[in-house]
Formats: C-alpha cells, structure tokens, sequence
C-alpha cells in the first residue's frame, strides 16, 4: 500500500468531493486515538514477522514476501517520524536502510520505528501544522495514515502466514474507508478512476458507517450518506474495507452481501488498487 504517491505534492487532484477529516471524529477516533492503533497494530504485525517464514510471499501485496512488507511498514513510520520532527518534506532515499534480515531483529525494528514515531508525533499537538501529501497538512495526518497502513498490511502479513487475522474494531475500519476515500485525490492512478454515472453504495452493518459513489466520465467523488446505486455493498466494516482495498473478493466471500450490478463493483475495485 503506497504512502507517499510518486510525483505528488499533496494536493488533491481529480473531481471529486472528498469524505474529509471531520468524518473521522463522527466515528468517535479523536486524533489522540491513532498513535495507539499504530503500536497495537505494529505489535500485531511484528509476532507475525517474529514467527513466520520471511521469505514467504505476499499474495495480496504481489511481488512482495514477508521481509520486503516488513522493510516498507519499518521504513514509512521512519519516514514519517523524520517528517514530523522538521514538519518539512523528507526523501525516504536519504534515510538509513539498516532492516535486519533476520525475522527476530525484523520484529523489533517494526516495534522500536513504531515508538519513536509515536514519540515524535506525541511531542506536541497532534494539530499543530506539518508537511503532508494529503489534504490534512497536520501531524494528525501521520498519525491517522500510519494506523491504517500499519493496520493493511499487519491483515497482508496474516493472511500470507496463514493465521488469522485478528479482528479490526468497527470504528477504526470506518476510518480507514473514509480515510482512503479523503487521500484518493492525491494519488493519480486512484483520482483517475472513471465511468459512465454509475453509483455505488457501501454499508456496513455493524456500526454508523454509509458511503455513496458516484463514478462519472470526468472523475468519481463520494459522500458519505445512504442512496440508492447500481450495486449495494452490505457487511461489517472490516469486510467493507477488505473490499475496497481488493483484499476480500466481494463477488465470492460470504462475509458482505450484494445487492444489484455485481460488474459495476468489480470494475471499480479492479481500477481502485491501493
């Protein structure tokens, strides 16, 4: 899952109408909330790593095993640690790559760039201004993105060793949707989905959680309100979020319903590769 998309400077691109940071706090995940999530889910992440084969593939991250996911989620909570402290841009090229490649020392690399993020990110208001690719020029902004990178793949790194994945709580899954859906402008291949009016509407069935696309020939946006569409997504947050990132075949899996023009939703997941 890409963090800093190449070639951007953060500003939002496209036609669309972004979810927006507000819709975070209607799900109950004040900023504060985020830094945990990162050291719960960089702690789940790294048993994974601690204990599975890294040489083990990724199916869901293709061309990836365990140790590259694992260089990538360690690397970006640097990255984002060095751009927090300056609130300035920072080229992750001209950071130190010293991973270990061993699984034990991988696990308590992830473990250790977890807490001087959180650290870092602590030391002050998670408001206050900073350098970011997304629309949210906050240190929040880090906060909340690495939460759900960290989250993302710590589900890629389960379902590669076979575990299972440990649960993700209703609210934080809403988040990540609207999260995605909020920074989507800035990544180009994402803000550049198209198609011909037709409308989407995803609802998760276990907390407040709605969101309606519109997918239209100059560009898509969403809104997160209930609507009728051309296919209608119903299932837990979790699976939802699974759906729209392209980790759970929604056609095929028992965990969502669907309702109407399946097609319409495999176009735009298939074209919505985060």
């Amino acid at each position: 899952m890409p963090v800093a998309p190449e070639g951007s400077a953060g500003a939002p691109q496209g036609g669309r109408t972004p979810v927006g940071y507000r819709a975070a706090v209607a799900t109950g995940m004040e900023a504060a909330a985020f830094p945990p999530v990162v050291r719960a889910e960089t702690a789940r992440l790294a048993e994974v790593i601690a204990t599975a084969d890294p040489d083990r593939a990724v199916p869901t991250c293709p061309g990836w095993d365990l140790r590259r996911l694992a260089r990538h989620v360690g690397g970006v909570h640097r990255w984002a640690t060095a751009v927090v402290r300056t609130g300035e841009p920072v080229d992750p090229g001209s950071l130190p790559r010293d991973a270990p490649r061993d699984a034990a020392g991988l696990a308590t690399w992830l473990r250790e760039g977890a807490e001087v993020f959180c650290a870092a990110a602590g030391d002050g208001p998670l408001d206050r201004p900073c350098w970011a690719w997304g629309p949210d020029r906050r240190v929040r902004f880090w906060a909340r993105r690495l939460a759900h990178e960290t989250l993302v793949h710590r589900l890629d790194a389960e379902l590669a060793a076979g575990a299972s994945p440990a649960v993700v709580e209703p609210a934080v899954a809403v988040d990540a949707i609207d999260e995605l859906f909020e920074n989507a402008a800035a990544i180009p291949h994402l803000a550049g989905v198209r198609g011909d009016g037709e409308m989407i509407h995803l609802h998760a069935t276990d907390t407040d959680g709605e969101w309606l696309l519109h997918l239209g020939p100059g560009g898509w946006d969403v809104r997160a309100e209930h609507g009728r569409g051309d296919v209608a997504v119903r299932g837990p947050a979790e699976a939802l979020l699974l759906v729209v990132l392209g980790r759970l075949p929604a056609t095929t899996s028992p965990a969502v319903e669907i309702f109407g023009d399946a097609a319409v939703l495999e176009r735009f997941t298939g074209a919505f590769r985060f």
